[in-house]
């Protein structure tokens, strides 16, 4: 008998579903936060407690995610994001 595979999140392949949260459901919240201040370079620590997250490393998460597709922007030092200036366009 093997054990039983967690789920994974469609939006990220090979991430297993925690019991009891949606995986990726951040992802939209934190681009809605972005694209409402298109002209900002907003902290992690900002995002999450304005979108009510419970945790800043699941919002970095979903920032790099967002990097990753090109959707936003990243300086370091300290982290910011900002969403990318085609997609502030869009909206």
């Amino acid at each position: 008998m093997q054990p039983a595979t967690p789920p994974t999140d469609p939006a990220a392949p090979g991430v297993a579903a925690t019991p009891g949260r949606r995986q990726g459901h951040l992802y939209p919240q934190v681009a809605a936060y972005l694209a409402a201040h298109p002209d900002q370079l907003v902290k992690v620590g900002e995002i999450t407690t304005a979108i009510g997250a419970p945790s800043g490393g699941a919002v970095f998460e979903a920032c790099k995610r967002m990097v990753a597709a090109g959707h936003a922007t990243h300086r370091t030092a300290p982290h910011r994001f900002q969403i990318s200036f085609n997609d502030a366009a869009a909206t």
